[in-house]
Order: C-alpha cells, then structure tokens, then sequence
C-alpha cells in the first residue's frame, strides 16, 4: 500500500517521535495491551458549502461539504451561521450543523455527517452547543457520563480542536471521530460518536482522556497525529478494493467477541495505538480463531459498530478493562492496516446502558 506523504501540522503543536518506537509491531495486542493506532493528519478542513461558516474555527481533518450555495439560497449555513443568499423553500437556514444544501434533508450523506462533526467541533471549542442542530430530546455523555449537552466537562474548558480522524456511515447515518484537542493546558486524546435523524443529532457520546490519565500506557494524543500519515484515515479505498457495509461489521464484530484470538486479517506493519501510547502489534496474541462468533462468546462486549466502506474506516464502542472505549479501524482489500483506542477509566459504566 502505497503510503500518503505526511501534511503539515499546526506550527509548535506535535513533539517529534521516533518511528522506531512508533512502528515498533503491527496491531492487535493482548488484552493487557490496549488497542490504538495512528491516523490522518489533516490541516483544516473546509466550512461546509451552502453557508458562511461564522460560528467559530474550522476542524481539522474534515472534508468539506458540498451542499448548496451560499449565495443562491439553495444551502444550510455552516456551523451555526446563516447563508448569505435567498432563502431555501421558504427560510433562511440557520443554526444548522454545516451539513451543506440540498432539497432533501431527510437524506444521510457524507457531506451531512462530516458537515455535522465540523460543526460539532466549532460549538466545542466556542463552548456554545445552541449553534448545533439538535433534537429536543439529545442525549448526550462525557466519560459514561450523562449532562446536558454544552453544560459540562470539555464543554466548559477545550480549546481548538487541532487534529481529526473520521468515520461516516451513511447506512446508519452516524458519524465518528478520534480527535487531539487542547484544554486546561494539556492535550486531550478526545472520541465523538454522533447519531442524527433527519438533520438532527439525537445523541452524542464522548470520551475526553488527558494526558496519564491511564497507567497501563501514558496516553500521547501527539503520537496519534505523527503517526497519522502511516495509516491515511481519510483516504479512500478503491472501489474493487472495498468490503460491503455488512463485511466490515463482521469483521468488527468478530473483533471484539474473540478478542485477542479473534483478530484477523491484519498486516505486518500494522501498528496499535492507546490514547496515542504504546505502540503495540496488531498480531500479538492474535491466532484469528475460525468461525463467526456466537451468543457466549462476548470477550469484549461491543454494540455501535459503524462502517464507512468509502474510506474503509470502521469503529466499535466497547468496554475494555472497566474503561468505556472506542475502537477505530482502517481496512483495504480485506486486510486492516491500523487500530486505534481512546478509552477512560469508569468502574465498567457506558452511560448507554438499558
């Protein structure tokens, strides 16, 4: 695979790394280990097309959305601001999540889902969630625990959002993002998982780990963006080279249900990242046990797995040694190249649970 060149990141952020320490094994691990792996750097992404993006600075590593235009009346504003054009079959758009145009907003695009996390790391990083599009009934935690969305945690202290890497699944209108952020002074290693209906965002989950905050492995969010250009988040896999919806789900779920002796299929040099520590091999401890996973098999009990069988980017919620974790994996042509983990110690609690 050939490996994209590494892009230029915010001047003074990252601290450099060796890459011996960094490549240093493939991906998968023991238990004991953790997951994680790199990801994509990326250098601002655009305002979503069909608005002005007014409501605060651009996320880095997203794609812009392509909805209408600003100017024409036919586009949604961006991140909370209002288009500059005619107004859109009656109305001018506002205070929408920078989900781009289009006369269909009960259609899931990927303009929609990314537009939506850019507009969700503005609102963030402004501490104003009323810029967002959300549902009168949103739920929303930060490390298994539940508040009302902009009233707490992160939301009182995160600084910009520097870095992202992103899963958009269409097919279950969910987006997803490991994301290095500054707050109180520190870098954070941050995941996100959005679920919208229609336009709306119904629920959001969170997981904000500073830096040493787990003793196993130190998290190192600088590490997750170094890494980033070994892996190309954001890159899309060829379309003969691409797994269905359901392959990449299965492969996930037979993941986490045999963990470690499920994992399968993973190269080489694929490297596995915790909170951006370790560096550890995707195979180690890894014999890929044959056959699909039953009801009692449950090694590490995942739920809200989500594919993007454009870019091959997958990601599962799961609990991994009483912290709340979300997996992040890379795939092409049937074999993963990455997986990563953000994951916060909390007695074993989701905040999702029944």
């Amino acid at each position: 695979m050939t490996r994209p060149r590494l892009r230029t990141l915010a001047p003074g952020f990252l601290v450099a790394l060796s890459a011996a320490s960094l490549l240093a094994g493939a991906c998968g691990g023991t238990p004991s280990d953790g997951t994680g792996s790199g990801g994509q750097t990326a250098t601002g992404g655009s305002p979503s097309a069909g608005g002005s993006s007014s409501g605060g600075v651009t996320s880095v590593g997203g794609s812009p959305s392509s909805g209408g235009s600003s100017s024409g009346g036919t586009g949604g504003a961006a991140a909370g601001g209002s288009s500059s054009g005619g107004s859109n079959t009656g109305g001018t758009a506002s205070g929408g999540a920078g989900t781009g145009g289009g006369a269909n907003t009960d259609e899931c695009t990927r303009e929609l889902l990314d537009g939506t996390l850019d507009a969700y790391f503005d609102a963030l990083s402004a501490h104003d969630a009323s810029t967002l599009s959300l549902s009168s009934s949103v739920k929303f935690t930060e490390n298994a625990e539940e508040s009302a969305i902009g009233s707490a945690g992160l939301w009182l202290t995160a600084g910009e959002v520097e870095y992202s890497q992103r899963m958009l699944d269409v097919e279950d209108c969910t987006a997803a993002a490991h994301a290095v952020l500054t707050a109180d002074g520190d870098d954070y290693a941050l995941a996100v998982r959005i679920k919208l209906e229609g336009s709306e965002i119904t629920e959001v989950e969170t997981i904000a780990v500073p830096p040493g905050s787990f003793t196993n492995v130190t998290a190192n969010p600088s590490a997750i963006v170094a890494i980033a250009d070994e892996v190309g988040w954001p890159d899309v896999v060829p379309e003969e080279q691409r797994k269905t919806h359901e392959e990449m789900v299965a492969w996930m779920e037979k993941y986490f249900s045999f963990f470690p002796q499920g994992v399968c299929n993973v190269t080489g040099d694929c490297t596995r990242l915790e909170n951006g520590g370790g560096g550890f091999s995707c195979g180690g401890g890894a014999t890929c046990t044959a056959g699909d996973p039953g009801p009692s098999d449950n090694n590490l009990p995942s739920r809200e797995i989500h594919a993007d069988v454009e870019t091959g980017v997958g990601i599962g919620m799961t609990i991994y040694e009483n912290n709340t974790d979300m997996h992040m994996f890379k795939m092409i042509d049937g074999e993963v190249y990455a997986v990563q983990a953000i994951f916060y110690p909390t007695n074993g609690a989701t905040g999702w649970e029944p």
